[in-house]
């Protein structure tokens, strides 16, 4: 019996046997397979998703135009990421239901850091 792994014993990716979720470098591949994007270009995921590669979420930019992108989303010595920025009504409108963040959270499918920091944004604005 041949102790390697051949074509039909070995799956990679969501078809591996110990698949769990992959890393970011996994999905940023899949992200740029699926736009087709040539070397020298990068993807960028809109709502700062990298999880997230569906179409209309993927634009393909060069690096400086991606670090200007990032660099205008600056706020002071902070900075706020593109799925913060995308969020923002969506969460002032579940917190006005008072929800808590991890409900929030889940039914936006963002992380709970990602609430907290819109609350608080939305905190020093007034509008919470």
């Amino acid at each position: 019996m041949a102790r390697h792994a051949t074509k039909t014993s070995y799956k990679s990716g969501k078809e591996h046997k110990y698949w769990n979720g992959g890393t970011s470098d996994y999905w940023r591949r899949e992200a740029r397979i699926k736009v087709n994007c040539p070397k020298g270009l990068i993807v960028h995921h809109k709502d700062g998703n990298f999880r997230n590669n569906k179409l209309d979420n993927l634009q393909i930019m060069t690096q400086s135009e991606h670090v200007g992108l990032h660099n205008k989303l600056r706020v002071g010595y902070k900075r706020k990421n593109t799925l913060m920025l995308n969020s923002l009504n969506k969460v002032l409108e579940l917190k006005k239901k008072k929800l808590r963040h991890i409900d929030v959270a889940e039914k936006l499918n963002i992380s709970r850091s990602t609430v907290k920091r819109c609350c608080i944004y939305l905190k020093k604005e007034g509008k919470l």
